[in-house]
């Protein structure tokens, strides 16, 4: 069974029936509940231990849904609020790992959805409480230099973290909405760009076009993709074929992916 189709029905209420420690110690957020049973999530499939708590505290059938640990531990942290300095990282580096090009807070009228762009299709990932929302913003746009005390107007900010020995770029967006500030992580790479052609995976006789267009003295040279495409290492890996000491390059980007 998989969270993904429950993260809609997920029941802060059914799930803080349990305390913080109850569910550390027994490893189970209950998520769901229903007439004579409830769903609840967990990172070790103990079913024994799981059903004698389940039954003790809500004297109900229990359906586990098996989750990796790094999964558990985000939702115990939306849910109970445990660690809450470090959920955004844990989100940040769940996306990466799924490899997400983005991720959007969206609140909504009582809570906010989490959602990962990945292969340019954004989906929902997780769902938290709007009333807990502010404090994870205002920690987000505080270590990306952004003023948390300015809520009306649209705001651009910057983190770099590393993660598994890569060094990443996140560049922070945020906007004012009804329920509060829409948030959107766009998560880039920081590559060498150290590519050649022939290494970039293209056909041998697209290759050979591509060096023929980029010898001429002017022109328009357009490459075009989804997020995550590869767009960005395309045009690195030309400049650096067709840089000498003889030219002048210059390059107008938006952001800017490598220094």
């Amino acid at each position: 069974m998989n969270i993904n189709n429950f993260i809609e029905k997920v029941d802060f209420t059914t799930a803080k029936k349990i305390t913080k420690e109850i569910c550390t110690k027994y490893k189970l957020i209950p998520i769901n509940e229903e007439v004579n049973k409830i769903k609840a999530i967990t990172y070790e499939d103990e079913k024994d231990s799981l059903d004698n708590c389940v039954k003790f505290y809500y004297d109900k059938e229990i359906e586990i849904i098996v989750v990796s640990k790094d999964e558990f531990n985000i939702w115990e942290s939306i849910i109970y609020g445990c660690d809450n300095n470090k959920l955004d990282e844990l989100l940040i580096y769940k996306a990466i790992d799924k490899n997400a090009s983005d991720i959007h807070f969206e609140p909504c009228d009582n809570y906010v959805n989490i959602r990962y762009r990945i292969n340019g299709i954004l989906s929902l990932a997780y769902r938290m409480e709007l009333e807990k929302y502010a404090s994870l913003v205002s920690k987000i746009k505080l270590e990306a230099n952004m003023d948390i005390t300015e809520k009306r107007r649209p705001q651009d900010g910057k983190i770099i973290k590393r993660y598994n020995n890569k060094k990443y770029d996140f560049r922070i967006s945020s906007i004012p909405v009804i329920n509060g500030e829409k948030i959107v992580i766009r998560i880039l790479y920081c590559s060498s760009f150290n590519y050649k052609l022939e290494e970039l995976n293209f056909p041998s006789n697209q290759v050979d076009l591509i060096k023929k267009i980029i010898a001429l003295e002017n022109g328009l040279f357009l490459v075009n993709g989804p997020t995550g495409s590869g767009k960005s290492t395309t045009l690195y890996t030309i400049l650096k074929e067709i840089s000498n000491e003889n030219i002048n390059i210059t390059t107008l980007e938006d952001p800017i992916c490598s220094k």
